[in-house]
């Protein structure tokens, strides 16, 4: 999975309800409650502006890639609750802020979609080209770019240095194994619409249901990234794919092996 899905994605239980975080914070949500207050919450996209919350709560700081950081890195889920009373700011944190002349995030962006420090442009960011925009990939003009991404980006966290050693394969998410061992490139391309619907899409929801071939048409931009001999048999096999969207991609993905002259095999034929 590594390199074709955010780490944030693959731990996500804004909405996997058997997931300690959502357990979690059903149960800070109650606690609330319990004491008197009135609350309210969004847990899919946040009630207020996350890190800028976090930031004023003095849990974290803001680096150049706009990213929540706390002690740990910035491999960490915010969530933010509205209550009717006024609370104390106790918290501070002893967190350095980014070298004066670090770059190092803005270099890693493989869109350059970190245009300065504190400044990204969305609409060239690949983990929104590959989720909320981007829909169809033979028209944008920075598809060549994504590597080998499928669902998200982690280029700029992955290159800060203190991240390096943050994410730590220590505990089990409930269901991860069961899907992300068949996250191949081929398997997602070749995958019956049923399991992406039914496993995939509760997963990775920024997809939206009924339009799982989504996933399918940006393995299969991943395919032509990082073209192997081995992918065409699969990918002329989706030409007959049952959504348009899929076979189009296909057949242009096709037309963009035979043009840059990339699509020969292995044993030259």
């Amino acid at each position: 999975m590594k390199g074709r899905v955010a780490k944030y994605y693959l731990t996500d239980g804004r909405r996997h309800t058997d997931s300690e975080g959502y357990k979690t914070s059903v149960a800070f949500e109650k606690y609330l409650a319990d004491c008197g207050l009135q609350v309210a919450t969004d847990r899919d996209f946040g009630i207020t502006a996350l890190r800028w919350a976090g930031m004023k709560a003095g849990i974290g700081i803001i680096r150049k890639n706009n990213f929540f950081y706390t002690e740990k890195g910035s491999y960490q889920y915010l969530e933010a609750f509205l209550i009717d009373e006024p609370l104390q700011y106790i918290v501070e944190n002893q967190i350095r802020p980014c070298a004066e002349k670090c770059n190092l995030c803005m270099r890693s962006c493989p869109t350059e979609s970190l245009e300065a420090p504190y400044m990204m442009c969305r609409n060239t960011c690949v983990s929104c080209l590959t989720t909320w925009d981007g829909w169809d990939l033979r028209t944008e003009p920075l598809q060549n770019k994504f590597e080998k991404w499928i669902y998200g980006c982690d280029a700029c966290q992955d290159a800060w240095p203190h991240n390096r050693k943050a994410w730590k394969d220590t505990e089990e998410f409930p269901e991860l194994e069961a899907w992300s061992s068949h996250f191949t490139d081929t398997e997602i391309v070749l995958a019956e619409y049923s399991w992406l619907r039914s496993v995939v899409q509760p997963k990775l929801w920024y997809i939206p249901q009924g339009k799982e071939w989504r996933y399918k048409t940006n393995a299969l931009n991943a395919m032509l990234n990082n073209y192997d001999p081995k992918y065409l048999p699969v990918i002329k096999k989706v030409c007959q794919d049952e959504y348009c969207e899929v076979r189009d991609m296909a057949e242009w993905v096709l037309e963009e092996i035979e043009r840059k002259g990339i699509g020969e095999s292995e044993n030259g034929q």
